[in-house]
């Protein structure tokens, strides 16, 4: 796949906005920084613009490294991570981390935010940055932008997803894994060699560990 579009500036992955260029966009009943691409149906094929080899996995690991450091760089253990087992041209791959969500709103935005922020920076690195394949990132976080919102709603805070809300819980996620960048990729590498596809506590505390997450 051609990668199209205006991709951010790496500057734009410590902090500030994640997508220069892309603004809040209304789909079929749902928001999103970039627009739906014009020939998928809907958020079941949302991952379609991810079509390259082997591009479904490496979202998917790279999306669950991010909450796993965003997590540990805010010192909240992390159980276990895995990917669902599947062929990579399967659409909906799986995957999911296993931690204790903490109740307090400052931890719990950027660990939930780290995912998709991890992922945009994967599209970024490797050159496949296009509008379609970053609306099929942050489509892929739908469930995490689910749970910060109802985390507002119980801790009565004020959230409106596309003012705001979101973007602030992604731009401290960015500050978490920037300095991190490596043991992000180091999970997502290790976790697509892992036979199993998971990873335990004790295997990702021995990754994060040579990259001194505090």
């Amino acid at each position: 796949m051609t990668a199209t579009g205006r991709p951010p500036s790496a500057a734009h992955h410590g902090a500030g906005p994640a997508a220069p260029g892309l603004r809040w966009v209304f789909n079929a009943g749902y928001w999103s920084r970039a627009p739906q691409p014009a020939h998928l149906s809907g958020q079941d094929q949302i991952d379609a613009p991810l079509d390259w080899p082997g591009a479904r996995r490496e979202h998917r690991a790279h999306h669950e490294a991010g909450h796993v450091v965003a997590a540990l760089a805010a010192g909240v253990p992390v159980a276990r991570i895995w990917l669902a087992p599947g062929d990579d041209q399967v659409a909906g791959l799986g995957g999911g981390t296993e931690l204790h969500l903490p109740e307090a709103w400052e931890l719990a935005g950027p660990i939930l935010a780290a995912g998709e922020v991890a992922a945009q920076r994967w599209l970024l690195h490797t050159g496949r940055w296009s509008d379609a394949a970053a609306w099929a990132v942050e489509m892929s976080a739908a469930d995490d932008r689910r749970r910060l919102a109802a985390a507002a709603e119980r801790a009565d805070l004020p959230y409106v997803e596309h003012h705001g809300g979101w973007d602030s819980a992604c731009a401290r996620a960015r500050q978490l894994l920037a300095p991190q960048w490596s043991a992000v990729e180091a999970i997502a590498l290790q976790l697509l060699q892992e036979p199993g596809g998971t990873l335990d506590k004790r295997a990702i505390e021995d990754l994060a560990n040579v990259f001194v997450i505090p």
